[in-house]
């Protein structure tokens, strides 16, 4: 029978004393980060606790952190070690960096001293404001594509040797499954949470923006009575709500409109004009939902809009016949009064109580003060 294939770690370790003293904590480690990723952890957490243990495994003190790609950019979402601050520094994030250098080629980029000429005037001053001798920054790559960069920042000018490389290897092993993980899982939420917005609500189109407001998405019913062009579908996209081609708006509507997102803050019932292919008036209605994204950052809003034009004729026209017939009553002098079925609250017109005699304040509108005008034989009928 065949011998079970020894693993590539194993085959190492067998002729490598650093390498094999390394393997029992690594492979606990393992198993513990992985059992966190399964369980669904924050993926902050889950880097934070990668990072903290690679500082422990490695004899050299640094710093380790890991950051996310984002369209063209990077974003630092974990660095347990150092202060808050620097999740935010654009140093370790820019263009030249040793980060963004990585993700472009695909390698690791090492500086080994931080003093020497040629290292960024960024990267030197953010290395002497938190004390790093030097700079490794590795891609973290899953089928095909860079999800990120690990950064390690030791405090001593060096590069990396056999035993950090074999515990960086490790974490990056361990990165890449937690970054891949929370990607597709990010993607199947965000894909239930859009089909469970666009179900709860009932709309003529949806649509999506991102952090600055700018139309990502529009999708159209098929009964539905779009923009004219040019913002018919794909023409809308990349532009602000406020740059479509509405009319009527008031004075400062648009200045209070964005003030509310960038608040972050849902909004519904927006109610707004614009013209027809024909050129006829329409009124539509838009509702939305912030989007906020892993770190709690606002990352723009998705909701849906209506073509309420009847709806609003039709209001119209029930009003405009309301007051026709309120001005004929008074005319004719007849007095009306009606009656909520779910409250039994009564409603009459000005002129009923002086037709019938009573001052004003005779009575009020509750069941119990119409009762009292009732004739008792006649109460358990109209009840």
């Amino acid at each position: 029978m065949k011998s079970p294939p020894v693993p590539a770690a194993a085959q190492r370790n067998a002729c490598d004393p650093d390498a094999s003293r390394m393997q029992g904590p690594l492979a606990e480690h393992e198993c513990r980060l992985l059992r966190r990723i399964a369980s669904h952890h924050p993926l902050a957490a889950v880097l934070d606790d990668l990072c903290l243990t690679l500082e422990a495994s490695l004899s050299r003190p640094l710093h380790a952190t890991v950051m996310l790609a984002e369209g063209d950019g990077l974003r630092c979402i974990a660095a347990p070690s150092l202060p808050a601050e620097f999740l935010a520094e654009p140093a370790i994030s820019g263009d030249g960096t040793a980060c963004a250098e990585a993700v472009r080629s695909r390698r690791k980029v090492v500086i080994g001293d931080t003093r020497i000429a040629g290292t960024p005037a960024e990267i030197a001053s953010l290395c002497r404001s938190y004390g790093f001798g030097a700079v490794w920054s590795y891609p973290i790559e899953q089928d095909g594509s860079v999800l990120g960069t690990l950064m390690l920042m030791p405090q001593q000018a060096g590069e990396p040797g056999a035993e950090d490389e074999q515990a960086i290897e490790f974490i990056l092993q361990v990165a890449r499954l937690a970054l891949a993980h929370a990607r597709d899982a990010g993607a199947l939420r965000a894909s239930e949470r859009r089909f469970r917005d666009y179900a709860e609500l009932s709309a003529d189109w949806f649509w999506e923006q991102d952090a600055a407001f700018r139309f990502t998405t529009v999708t159209y019913g098929p009964d539905s009575r779009p923009l004219c062009p040019p913002y018919y579908g794909q023409g809308s996209i990349g532009k602000h709500r406020w740059e479509l081609p509405y009319v009527n708006v008031p004075e400062g509507f648009w200045d209070e409109h964005r003030c509310l997102l960038e608040a972050g803050r849902p909004f519904s019932n927006l109610r707004l004009q614009r013209r027809d292919d024909d050129g006829k008036l329409r009124t539509v209605e838009i509702s939305g939902r912030p989007l906020f994204d892993d770190m709690g950052r606002l990352a723009g809003y998705r909701g849906v809009g209506r073509d309420i034009t009847d709806e609003v004729a039709t209001r119209e026209n029930l009003e405009r016949t309301q007051r026709w017939l309120e001005a004929a009553v008074r005319a004719a002098n007849i007095g009306l009064w009606e009656r909520n079925a779910d409250t039994w609250a009564f409603r009459f017109t000005e002129n009923w109580k002086p037709l019938f005699g009573y001052a004003e304040d005779a009575f009020g509108n509750s069941a119990e003060d119409f009762d009292c005008l009732v004739h008792p034989d006649d109460l358990e009928r109209i009840h």
